[in-house]
């Protein structure tokens, strides 16, 4: 299996995320700033995030599905 998922995994050189940071700081400084930078990729990307973190649920530039909706949905 984690071959599997590591075959859709790809790594987003920081330079292709520039573009995108500033907004995603703004939308992440009063959750947890440290994540801007997974929200740019995100944005960049046109990709959804995977994470069980809270504090992206309050931002509104990109889709956020917890382990539990990602089962239901392909599992």
């Amino acid at each position: 299996m984690t071959q599997t998922l590591f075959k859709r995994i790809a790594v987003i050189p920081r330079a292709e995320i520039t573009g995108s940071f500033q907004e995603a700081a703004r939308a992440m400084r009063n959750q947890d700033p440290d994540d801007a930078m997974y929200v740019a990729a995100a944005r960049e990307r046109d990709a959804v995030l995977w994470s069980d973190d809270g504090d992206y649920h309050d931002q509104t530039l990109v889709d956020v599905m917890t382990t539990t909706e990602i089962f239901e949905q392909f599992g």
